[in-house]
C-alpha cells in the first residue's frame, strides 16, 4: 500500500523533512543515500540460476525464433497440401459489347447471331476423383518436411541451451579464476608485510622486499587479466540472454563431482550407440530421406492420368442461345480426363532425378549418424577424463596447500628462504587455479556430453 503522501498527485517529500533543522536534514539525507546504496547493492545481488538463464536465452534467441517461424511455415504447407483433396469452387463473370454481329439471310427473313450486349456468369465446382497418387504423395512429402522442420526447431533450442550453458559456466569459471588470483594476492601481500617487518628488525634485506613486491606486481597483473576475462564472459552471457549481467549477480553453486560422477552419472554405462542418441539432427535427415523416397513415387505419377468431376451453373444473356437475346441459365455435370504424354521422356528423367536425390539424402543421413556417434563417444571419453583431471588437480591442490603451510612455518623459523616461499606461493596459486578450473571444466564436459547425446537434462540446472 502506498504512503498517504504518494496516493494522489506527484510524489513529494514529507513536509517535516523539508522544514526540520539542518542537522535533522543532514541525518535524513544520509539515511536516504544509505537506503539508495543498499537498494543498489541488493538489486545487484539478483540470483540467476542456470535453468532460468537457459529459459531466458530460449525466449531471446533469434535463431530459435526463426526456427519456430519455419516450423509454422511447414505446418501451413502441410495444410495446403491436404486441402487439395477438397473440392474447389470457381466463379467467373464477364460483360462486353460487340458492335458488329453476324447474320444469316434466309429467303423470307434474316437472323442475327449473338447480341450487342453480353452478360455471362459461371459457377463451377471441381472435385479430384483420381490423381494417380499425386495428392497423397504431396501430403506425405509435406508431412515428412513438417517433422523435419519441427526437429530443426528442437535442434536450434538444443544448440542454444548448449551455448548458454557453456557461457554460464564460463562466467562462473572466470569468477573462480579471479577469486583464486585475489587469494594469491592476499598471500603474497602477507609475505610482503612480514618481510618488511623483518627488514626493519634487521633479519631481511632489500632484495627480499623487492622479490615480494615483484611477486605482488605479477599477481596484480594477473588480477587485471582475470577481471577483463570475467567482464568478457558476462558480455557473452548477456548477449545470449538479451540482458545486462551486472557485477554481483548470484549464480548457482558448483558442487564438487564425486565417484558416481566418474561413471557419467548413470547416463550410460558404456559409450553411446546410434540407438541411444536422441539428437534432433537424426530426425531431420531421416525425414529428408523419407521425403526424397516419396518424391520418386510422386514423379512416377506423371505417367498416370488425372480424373476429376465437375458441376456447374451458368447464367447470362444471351448465354448459350446465340439466336436469342434473353436471360437464360442451365446446369451441367461431367468428368474431366487429363493425360499428358511427353515425347522427350520428361517423366522418366524426373524419376531418375528423384532417385538420385533420394540416394544422396540417404548418404547424408548415414554420414550424420556416423558424425554424431563419433561426437557422442568423444564427449563420453572427455567427460570421464574431466573427472580424472579434477581428481588429480584436487590432490595436487591439497599437497600444494600443505606444502605452503609448512613453508610458512619454516620461513618464520629461518629455515627457508623467501624466494623458496614465493615459489611455494606460485605453486599453490597454480594448483588452486587448476583445481578451480578442473571443477568447472568437468561440468563443461558434462554439457558437451548432454548436447552430444541430445539429453533433455541440458535444459536443467547443475546436478551433482
Amino acid at each position: 500500500m502506498k504512503p498517504s503522501f504518494a496516493r494522489n498527485g506527484p510524489r513529494r517529500w514529507p513536509i517535516y523533512f523539508l522544514m526540520g533543522s539542518r542537522k535533522n536534514n543532514l541525518i535524513g539525507i544520509k539515511a536516504v543515500l544509505l537506503a539508495i546504496i543498499l537498494y543498489g547493492s541488493l538489486s545487484a545481488q539478483t540470483p540467476l540460476s542456470l535453468e532460468t538463464a537457459i529459459r531466458l536465452s530460449d525466449d531471446h534467441s533469434f535463431t530459435v525464433k526463426a526456427a519456430r517461424s519455419d516450423s509454422l511455415t511447414a505446418l501451413y504447407d502441410l495444410g495446403a497440401s491436404r486441402a487439395l483433396r477438397y473440392p474447389s469452387v470457381s466463379l467467373t463473370a464477364t460483360s462486353f459489347y460487340i458492335n458488329k454481329l453476324q447474320s444469316i439471310n434466309l429467303p423470307f427473313s434474316s437472323m442475327t447471331i449473338g447480341a450487342h450486349n453480353n452478360y455471362q456468369a459461371d459457377l463451377k465446382l471441381t472435385l479430384p476423383i483420381w490423381t494417380g497418387g499425386r495428392i497423397g504423395g504431396q501430403v506425405d512429402v509435406q508431412t515428412a518436411l513438417f517433422e523435419a522442420r519441427g526437429a530443426n526447431l528442437e535442434a536450434a533450442r538444443l544448440s542454444n541451451a548448449y551455448n548458454t550453458r557453456k557461457a554460464y559456466l564460463s562466467v562462473i569459471s572466470a569468477g573462480a579464476m579471479l577469486n583464486a588470483a585475489h587469494a594469491s594476492s592476499d598471500r603474497v601481500r602477507m609475505i610482503l608485510n612480514d618481510t618488511q617487518d623483518r627488514f626493519r628488525a634487521g633479519s631481511a634485506d632489500s632484495v627480499d622486499i623487492l622479490g615480494a613486491e615483484l611477486a605482488l606486481l605479477r599477481i596484480a597483473q594477473l588480477e587485471t587479466e582475470r577481471n577483463f576475462a570475467l567482464d568478457n564472459a558476462r558480455q557473452l552471457l548477456g548477449k545470449l540472454l538479451g540482458m545486462e549481467i551486472v557485477p554481483g549477480t548470484v549464480y548457482d553453486s558448483i558442487p564438487q563431482p564425486n565417484e558416481d560422477a566418474a561413471k557419467v552419472k548413470s547416463y550410460e554405462v558404456e559409450p553411446p550407440t546410434t540407438e541411444t542418441l536422441n539428437r534432433p539432427e537424426l530426425v531431420i535427415y531421416e525425414n529428408r530421406a523419407r521425403a526424397s523416397d516419396i518424391s520418386i513415387g510422386l514423379s512416377r505419377a506423371g505417367y498416370l492420368p488425372n480424373i476429376s468431376g465437375f458441376g456447374g451453373y451458368s447464367a447470362g444473356k444471351p448465354n448459350k442461345d446465340i439466336f436469342g437475346n434473353k436471360w437464360n441459365d442451365y446446369w451441367n455435370v461431367g468428368l474431366n480426363l487429363n493425360w499428358d504424354f511427353n515425347l522427350g521422356n520428361r517423366i522418366g528423367k524426373t524419376v531418375s532425378s528423384a532417385k538420385a536425390a533420394a540416394s544422396a539424402a540417404r548418404s547424408q543421413k548415414e554420414d550424420i549418424e556416423e558424425s554424431l556417434l563419433l561426437q557422442a563417444k568423444t564427449a563420453w571419453n572427455n567427460l570421464t577424463l574431466a573427472f580424472q583431471n579434477y581428481d588429480y588437480s584436487r590432490s595436487q591442490f591439497e599437497i600444494a596447500r600443505k606444502q605452503y603451510a609448512l613453508g610458512q612455518e619454516k620461513q618464520k623459523a629461518g629455515a627457508l628462504s623467501l624466494n623458496r616461499l614465493l615459489e611455494l606461493v606460485a605453486d599453490l596459486s597454480s594448483s588452486e587455479q587448476l583445481f578451480r578450473a578442473s571443477t568447472i571444466n568437468y561440468y563443461i564436459a558434462e554439457t558437451e556430453y548432454l548436447y552430444a547425446i541430445g539429453s533433455p537434462r541440458i535444459y536443467g540446472g547443475i546436478q551433482r
